[in-house]
């Protein structure tokens, strides 16, 4: 095979996930639409369990909502201070470096460890 029909293959399937991944969307939604239907009929005929499909199982969940950046940065040198880091902006920078996958040794040869 040539490399442009590597790249022709590749295409066809990047666009094919594409439409499938749009496809599995929707009939997810659908899905969400038809269990919060069902949801609603079993809890005004009092119905716990329907077939194989349990009350509990389809119950709507709330929504978790992310705090900003800033906020969460914020709190965590909070919490860093409160337990006594000297530094928690640069033990914070390290915490978030180890996060990247960048494993280098901060200056002053900081053990994040000990926390000094």
């Amino acid at each position: 095979m040539s490399a442009e029909s590597y790249v022709q293959e590749i295409n066809s399937i990047t666009i094919e996930l594409k439409r499938i991944n749009g496809r599995a969307k929707m009939l997810r939604e659908q899905k969400k639409t038809a269990q919060k239907r069902l949801y609603n009929y079993m809890i005004s005929n009092k119905i716990d369990k329907y077939e194989d499909i349990t009350i509990q199982s389809i119950t709507p969940k709330e929504k978790k909502l992310k705090k900003p950046k800033a906020q969460q940065k914020e709190e965590v040198i909070v919490l860093l201070s409160q337990a006594g880091a000297r530094n928690p902006e640069q033990l914070y920078q390290h915490f978030i470096s180890i996060q990247k996958g960048n494993n280098d040794k901060l200056p002053n040869e900081y053990d994040p460890y000990l926390g000094f």
